[in-house]
């Protein structure tokens, strides 16, 4: 049940970005993040709801938040796909 939870938070932050309704992504994205905090394409939907809130700064700080417990607690980096994503953001 729970990871249906988290799939089902993770597609509304999706739909929801979609719609228009970044804040309320961010939001989604955060309680699946909450209850799942290793899925990364969730991490790239916070990453890119911070973005279209306008604040860049917090989308950048999600991306090293998410790489630091990738690093401390599994030994490994983000996916090519979220590092791709953050490397955007920063040009």
């Amino acid at each position: 049940m729970e990871r249906q939870l988290v799939r089902a938070l993770y597609c509304l932050g999706e739909m929801q970005l979609e719609i228009g309704e970044p804040q309320t992504a961010v939001e989604s994205a955060l309680e699946a993040l909450k209850l799942d905090p290793y899925r990364e394409r969730t991490h790239r939907c916070l990453m890119r709801a911070y973005a279209a809130t306008g604040n860049r700064p917090k989308a950048l700080a999600a991306y090293h938040e998410f790489r630091e417990l990738l690093a401390d607690e599994v030994g490994t980096n983000p996916e090519s796909e979220t590092q791709a994503l953050y490397l955007k953001m920063l040009g």
